[in-house]
């Protein structure tokens, strides 16, 4: 293990050129052990926005990949993607190193944890696809790589699977199939995302042939919630406003608008702005509706966008006339 410390060395302190030379044979990973190490050095140094070898952590990630280190193949595509400070998006690697995971599940099918890295991998890979990411997109190869990804037993994807079926992208729509899929996930991982707002937008909708299911619809939104799902909760807000089974309440439809834009869901934010300055100018009363814009104006302020975003909202929120 005595050979681990120049590695970690070399991520903190500037190296002369032979001493990198001599780091660089040392990404040869033996087992995960040691890859678990540089792993934990190379988001260290991920995270410390004043270190200058930013440069050298994707190689050092690709390392601990070949390995067999399983954490290492998301944080990657999360760099590859853009997620980071300090180093650049790259569709196109991003792209490539999705389809390369994808291609090497039967290689890890005996590490439990790489092989359901690669399959996530295969879920990411369709949606690059999907969006023309780092591709020509392409709805059939997404398709295509989505359902291996279901077949092989990875529930993220057969949620996926089901939205291609419920809305025809690559595959003939079959609103039926979808429903029968995501029933089915949730007797095994209630937890998949998009699971119970997939199912609340079939039962809103009806399914073979049968009239909506608001109750159902309400049912699994609510489960949505419960497990954060950002799009679950704006769609209850939808709910609540339009008074879709259950009583009209526009306060309420408030706080679901306000905890999915909280949540991050940006169709929340406006649909809490539009209300927000509906609402300051109805029959509330000047103290409920300026608590309404003084609560919406701080969500708006913590979300995650641009200040420009920011205040195109916040000029839609008036103050309600003084009486």
């Amino acid at each position: 293990m005595k050979w681990i410390l120049p590695i970690i060395a070399g991520l903190v302190l500037p190296m002369c050129p032979a001493a990198q030379e001599k780091a660089d044979t040392l990404y040869d990973l033996p087992d995960e052990e040691t890859a678990a190490v540089l792993y934990t050095a190379a988001i260290v140094t991920l995270h410390n926005p004043n270190e200058s070898r930013m440069e050298a952590i994707p190689d050092m990630l690709e390392a601990c990949i070949r390995a067999g280190y399983a954490p290492a193949c998301e944080t990657l595509l999360n760099i590859r993607e853009g997620w980071f400070h300090g180093l650049p998006q790259d569709k196109k690697k991003a792209a490539d190193l999705a389809l390369r995971l994808s291609k090497s599940e039967k290689k890890w099918r005996s590490k439990p944890a790489m092989h359901r890295a690669c399959l996530s991998a295969m879920s990411r890979y369709a949606r690059y696809c999907e969006t023309g990411f780092g591709r020509e997109r392409d709805l059939q190869e997404a398709y295509a790589w989505v359902s291996k990804a279901a077949e092989l037993g990875y529930s993220h994807a057969r949620v996926e699977q089901a939205r291609y079926l419920m809305l025809g992208g690559g595959v003939k729509a079959d609103p039926a199939a979808a429903l029968k899929i995501l029933q089915e996930v949730c007797l095994s991982d209630m937890k998949a995302p998009h699971l119970f707002n997939y199912m609340g937008c079939l039962y809103l909708t009806g399914v073979d042939g049968q009239g909506p299911d608001d109750d159902m619809a309400l049912q699994c939104f609510r489960y949505g919630e419960h497990f954060g799902d950002a799009d679950a909760v704006n769609n209850l807000g939808v709910m609540y406003e339009d008074g879709i089974g259950v009583e009209e309440n526009t306060e309420q439809a408030l706080r679901y608008y306000r905890r999915a834009a909280e949540l991050g869901s940006k169709e929340a934010s406006a649909n809490l702005v539009r209300l927000t300055e509906e609402a300051a100018k109805g029959p509330l009363g000047t103290r409920t509706q300026q608590q309404i814009i003084n609560g919406t104006t701080r969500v708006i302020e913590a979300l995650p966008v641009s200040r420009h975003r920011k205040d195109r909202w916040l000029k839609h929120i008036t103050p309600p006339p003084t009486e």
